[in-house]
């Protein structure tokens, strides 16, 4: 296939879609100041908190050096909080770069599984790579789908836990049943497991086919410096560092990446109101608008009104929420993060006048 005839191919590949920004926002509903409820991102951590770290970074570092032992110290930090030696850590410039580089290396005409609905960005990032992807319902909303698995028979199976956009856990006796008859490859996605207290990473401990993922991007409210971490076993990592591009990470992101893991406790402090808050919210809510089982700082909510109407309403209202795919039970679904209660007090009832 020519270059030109690849180019066509991928331009009218289904590509990943981010939400619209404030601009469009201030077009469509005629305001200047919004609540942005449509990427997850961690509102609870003040921005000074974030311009403290960042500035003290700034003094350690010489901006005209390449990231080598700053990068070297954080996987140091990584790996003694995660109880794990250095060499079952690996940055990258944040997990969606993680994503692809698992893709690049194992999944070359290969075939993907995915529990639907999920990150929307895992397909995305598999175009051009693997051969086929394969979308199976969860059972009761979070619970692998092992019999399909099974006759599938996937190389590869990607698993987000806390799952994007319900927020509901995977239970461990699905992934440990999961990898009793599995030889595939298996991908952890912990974007949120912070947050929510529940992680599986000591999986890779018993298991040479589990990566485990994690981001700075949430629980640290780092969206913008773009870095993440994988965790898996020595022949995994080899593989991965043998094809990562040098230095993957900056000098500042990894810097003050290192800076807020060392002050987790005062981040702990900020998942714990987040998790508050949204238990917060969903007692606010009427009984008719259904909500998912979310053990995160976010969560999916429909009513019986057309997403799209949903979405417009709240957007009048000052608030940026997200639209996505109808999935079971949820037929109008829209996503939204959770954010300090003080900017979102009349959020529940603006969203019960909608049922």
């Amino acid at each position: 296939m020519s270059w030109r005839a690849e180019a066509e191919r991928l331009r009218q590949a289904s590509g990943y879609v981010s939400g619209i920004s404030v601009r469009e926002a201030s077009r469509i509903a005629g305001r200047r100041r919004f609540v942005n409820l449509q990427s997850n991102e961690n509102l609870f951590v003040p921005k000074r908190v974030m311009e403290a770290l960042v500035r003290r970074a700034l003094k350690d570092l010489d901006l005209r050096l390449y990231p080598k032992e700053v990068i070297e110290d954080l996987i140091s930090l990584i790996a003694e909080r995660e109880g794990l030696p250095a060499e079952n850590v690996l940055l990258g410039h944040g997990a969606d770069q993680l994503i692809e580089l698992i893709l690049r290396a194992f999944g070359k005409d290969r075939t993907l599984l995915i529990h639907s609905p999920t990150y929307s960005y895992y397909p995305v990032a598999g175009i051009g790579v693997l051969r086929r992807v394969v979308e199976v319902e969860f059972e009761d909303n979070e619970r692998l789908n092992l019999r399909a698995i099974q006759r599938e028979n996937p190389d590869l199976v990607f698993i987000c836990s806390p799952n994007n956009p319900t927020g509901g856990v995977v239970p461990e006796e699905d992934l440990k049943e999961l990898l009793s008859f599995y030889r595939g490859l298996v991908v952890v996605d912990e974007t949120y497991a912070q947050i929510a207290g529940i992680t599986y990473r000591d999986l890779i401990k018993s298991h040479d086919n589990v990566i485990v993922l994690r981001t700075f991007s949430k629980a640290f409210a780092m969206a913008s410096f773009r870095i993440g971490y994988a965790m898996a076993g020595r022949t995994i990592m080899e593989a991965l560092s043998r094809i990562q591009s040098p230095f993957p990470v900056t000098s500042l992101s990894a810097k003050v990446a290192y800076l807020a893991l060392k002050r987790e406790a005062y981040f702990r402090r900020i998942w714990k109101k987040a998790i508050e808050t949204r238990s917060w919210f969903e007692g606010r809510l009427s009984s008719k608008v259904r909500r998912t089982r979310s053990s995160t700082y976010f969560l999916t909510i429909s009513t019986s009104r057309s997403s799209e109407e949903v979405f417009r309403a709240l957007l009048k209202r000052g608030y940026i929420t997200r639209i996505i795919k109808p999935f079971r039970g949820f037929e109008n679904p829209i996503r939204l993060n959770m954010a300090p209660k003080s900017l979102i007090r009349d959020l529940p009832d603006a969203i019960n006048g909608l049922v």
